[in-house]
């Protein structure tokens, strides 16, 4: 099923654009507020679950690993409204500082991007379920590695069961 094949209800499109493409208002530029950051992601965040991928050639995912992303969020009894997706390549830094205000994250999870590369300010081995600050992250490797090395989905699908356990 290739992703130009998906059929999405009425709710689910209505809860993934839940901001408008074109601002109708007209308002004056205000030179005293202090700048907001423009984060670029996809998902709800309906259960804390911040997903940061490491894509260089995307503005936020590929469609093929944006796919096997949504097989494995689809493993854990998950969809993409539950979670935040952000790209380290195309989102200010610091990163973790920015997302913990913005979208209080329970669970951070990492594809091919170095804990201290997201502003986190601990280094720890990939598949190993790190608890710190009220949240667990989980480090793997990217996407498309994954994809294609059943050794390293199996170390994943570990971790994630640990992580979700029903």
């Amino acid at each position: 099923m290739g992703l130009n094949d998906i059929q999405l209800n009425a709710t689910l499109i209505q809860n993934l654009y839940t901001k408008v493409l074109v601002d109708t208002e007209i308002s004056e530029p205000n030179n005293n507020s202090a700048k907001t950051v423009q984060r670029h992601y996809l998902g709800n965040n309906q259960s804390h679950i911040c997903i940061i991928v490491n894509e260089e050639k995307s503005p936020l995912i590929n469609d093929a690993d944006l796919e096997f992303l949504t097989n494995i969020l689809s493993a854990c009894n998950l969809s993409l409204a539950d979670i935040v997706l952000l790209n380290s390549c195309s989102n200010p830094k610091p990163l973790y500082a920015g997302i913990c205000k913005e979208f209080s994250p329970k669970i951070i999870i990492l594809f091919g991007v170095a804990p201290t590369d997201a502003g986190i300010p601990m280094e720890f081995p990939p598949y190993k379920l790190q608890n710190y600050n009220e949240q667990f992250f989980l480090i793997a490797p990217l996407l498309s590695t994954l994809k294609n090395n059943k050794e390293e989905k199996g170390k994943l699908w570990v971790c994630l069961q640990s992580l979700f356990k029903q």
